[in-house]
């Protein structure tokens, strides 16, 4: 386990400490490819750096920053002037105060609406560049900044609320590239005394304090664990005292408290909505507990405030097996690596046992002030995805039925027998713009069967969909048990006369049905027929993770050409490559 990823959730105060710890632990990062931030800004915005590396070090992350001249961001946008040391940007933080912004911002009637110039300024980033973009609301100028501003006086609150609503109606516009952090909401959180600091605005235009740059770097680097492939997948929950107050063995289900009308019920009931939010975004629930199996599913299925059902829940272990030893075995069932769960439990003992015996959990404590705990996912939100497809409303039922599939593979004989039973219709064709975000999504969070795990926004998939010399397809499956979605991609490029694969990836949901062979078999067959028969160049990039692809080239007809300083190089020429598509898979001719 990296050491880097159990450093507390806060960073040390004061700055001085938390800077002394990144030169201490800022060097073990093992990451060669880093993430390049830049920062396009109307106020000093530096102090942030310290705290955007820490919470990406967290994460394995290395990032560099670039800060863009002060109050030169639209000139630096038009110019092509963004680049981080000599690299385009992944991220591009608009980071923007009113007073700087709009010159008469302090006048209550504003002749010059900066609605549409807001608004200029993020098209111009969007088609200037394809990074994703990260931009904050503006703060209505404070008593503790702006000590002149006029007691009472509410339409410059009315206006400011107003320029929000463009910002936030523009974020709703371009959900795939655009993310919005709250100021108002950081102020709301620390108080504005805590937040702000007059003293420095004054000296160096620097407005904030360290717990609203702690916040605001928390929410930057979020987007990038998620650009990175680095959110979570899995809740996993305990029961007794997590999401009901009391022992339903004990209590019975009459007696756990998660009556929303009353204290501490409303907490737990409160709780629960949070986690079904997160079931809508397509984090998958479990729940593990020690417990009589009958009496949680009864308490599901029966208690009259109970917002969590058997539908919202895709795997369980309610049982008295070490917890270690239950997580292992859900990891199993639902085909997810550990690393990829949180667990949220209320006894310090169990927290201390998967702390020590699986680091690689993440785990939540239930707050001992009870009151904060509707908000932990607020606190702690290592779920986050940029955008939310399809395949995410309807990854519960796509795990239920993926454990329908092993249940009917134990009662047949053989896997042959199995393999040829389930039906298995995939549909392969070119990206269409509809599912852009579908892969980009998946080139962020397959981990396991992922040859090159590199990692792209939707703006780029869709330049290579466009692109003559690069093609983007798509895997969809269904069987018997139903439509497993989009869960898979391969992208390849052309020059002159050779074919590299440049991403092959498959959900681990469709794993174990040889549709790799048949997927990866069908690209290059329609992409030998549209580009000519070429001669073919992949890789193998290894990470702690994607070992089971290892030998999946050479088991292709690929032979080792080369080792590079990240990975492996592989070539056959066309005709030499074993195209096969399996007898029992039904195969829809490619689409384009």
């Amino acid at each position: 386990m990296d050491v880097n990823s159990k450093l507390p959730v806060s960073p040390p105060r004061p700055v001085s400490a938390l800077i002394g710890l990144l030169d201490r632990q800022g060097g073990l990062v093992r990451d060669v490819h880093p993430v390049r931030v830049m920062f396009l800004r109307n106020f000093t915005i530096e102090p942030i750096a310290p705290f955007l590396k820490y919470h990406l070090l967290r994460d394995e992350i290395r990032a560099e920053l670039g800060f863009g001249n002060y109050g030169d961001y639209v000139q630096a946008i038009l110019s092509g002037d963004i680049k981080v040391n000599g690299s385009d940007p992944d991220v591009i933080v608009s980071s923007l105060l009113l007073e700087p912004f709009h010159k008469d911002f302090e006048i209550s009637n504003w002749e010059d609406d900066p609605g549409p110039r807001i608004e200029a300024l993020f098209d111009a980033i969007l088609e200037r560049t394809r990074a994703v973009v990260v931009a904050n609301t503006f703060l209505r100028p404070d008593p503790v900044l702006f000590g002149h501003r006029r007691a009472g006086d509410r339409s410059l609150d009315i206006r400011t609320t107003g320029l929000n609503q463009v910002i936030r109606e523009y974020a709703e516009f371009h959900p795939s590239r655009f993310v919005l952090i709250d100021f108002e909401a950081i102020l709301m959180r620390f108080g504005a005394k805590a937040s702000l600091d007059a003293r420095s605005w004054y000296s160096s235009l620097a407005p904030f304090r360290f717990d609203f740059l702690d916040r605001y770097a928390r929410e930057i680097g979020n987007v990038i664990r998620s650009l990175r492939g680095h959110a979570k997948k899995c809740l996993v929950l305990d029961c007794d005292n997590t999401l009901w107050g009391g022992v339903v063995g004990e209590d019975g289900i009459k007696g756990v408290d998660l009556d929303p009308n009353g204290n501490p019920g409303r907490i737990y009931y409160d709780f629960q909505k949070s986690v079904l939010q997160l079931e809508s975004r397509g984090v998958v629930l479990a729940l593990c507990s020690k417990n009589n199996e009958e009496d949680v599913l009864d308490l599901l299925d029966q208690h009259p405030h109970c917002l969590l059902n058997r539908d919202h829940i895709a795997a369980h272990r309610i049982n008295w097996l070490p917890k270690h030893q239950n997580l292992s075995s859900l990891s199993d069932e639902l085909n997810l690596s550990t690393d990829s769960m949180v667990f949220v439990d209320d006894s310090e003992v169990e927290q201390g046992l998967i702390e020590s015996l699986m680091p690689e959990v993440m785990v939540l404590p239930v707050p001992q002030k009870l009151h904060q705990l509707p908000r932990l996912f607020l606190e702690h939100d290592p779920f986050d995805v940029l955008s939310k497809t399809e395949e995410d409303r309807s990854r519960t039922r796509m795990y239920q039925e993926q454990q329908g599939r092993k249940r009917y593979k134990e009662r047949l004989g053989s896997v042959e027998e199995y393999l040829k039973s389930l039906g298995t219709c995939v549909r392969v064709h070119e990206a269409t713009s509809e599912e852009i975000a579908r892969v980009s999504q998946l080139t962020q969070k397959t981990n396991q069967f992922n040859l090159t795990t590199r990692r792209y926004s939707e703006a780029e998939i869709q330049a290579m969909a466009g692109d003559e010399e690069s093609a983007v397809y798509t895997l969809s499956v269904s069987d018997r048990f139903g439509d497993s979605g989009l869960t898979g991609v391969f992208i390849a490029k052309r020059k002159q006369e050779t074919g590299r694969v440049d991403t092959f990836l498959m959900s681990c949901r469709v794993l174990g049905r040889e549709l790799e062979t048949a997927f990866a078999s069908e690209c290059i067959n329609h992409l030998c027929a549209s580009w000519g028969n070429l001669y073919w160049t992949a890789e193998y990039i290894p990470t702690s993770k994607n070992e089971q692809t290892a030998d999946f080239w050479p088991s292709f007809g690929m032979e080792q050409t080369g080792k590079t300083k990240e990975g492996v190089t592989f070539s056959a020429d066309a005709q030499d490559l074993k195209l096969t598509v399996p007898s029992h898979i039904s195969l829809e001719p490619v689409t384009t």
